[in-house]
């Protein structure tokens, strides 16, 4: 899980294990995002596609919260097996973004009172 305020960023990175935790490759990875109102994705090399699924060779991303608190799911759709073949694997991370610091202040008052109705 990331939890981010509002106006920041992450950096993602993703390796693919093999079944005994050695580092193995994926291919085509295609970055998501479950809520575009609430997050933002941008992998790390020129991307092909556009909206909420974004196609690139690279298996870094940023990403970014759009500027209202909520949740939403990062995903990573990529192919298992390199060269011939396809073995779909998918990653996924939970994102919270909750308020930023504060950087205004209001001040609100009530109706005006009668001396009197202080007694």
């Amino acid at each position: 899980m990331l939890n981010l305020k509002a106006g920041q960023w992450a950096q993602l990175t993703v390796e693919g294990q093999d079944a005994y935790g050695n580092p193995a490759p994926i291919e085509d990875p295609v970055w998501s995002v479950s809520d575009e109102a609430v997050l933002r994705i941008e992998p790390d090399t020129a991307a092909r596609g556009a909206g909420p699924k974004v196609r690139s060779a690279s298996t870094g991303a940023k990403v970014y919260s759009a500027g209202p608190v909520g949740t939403s799911l990062v995903e990573l759709n990529a192919d298992a097996v390199v060269g011939e073949g396809v073995r779909p694997i998918v990653g996924t991370l939970d994102v919270i973004v909750s308020a930023g610091d504060v950087v205004a202040v209001s001040i609100t008052a009530g109706p005006p009172q009668d001396p009197t109705a202080r007694r």
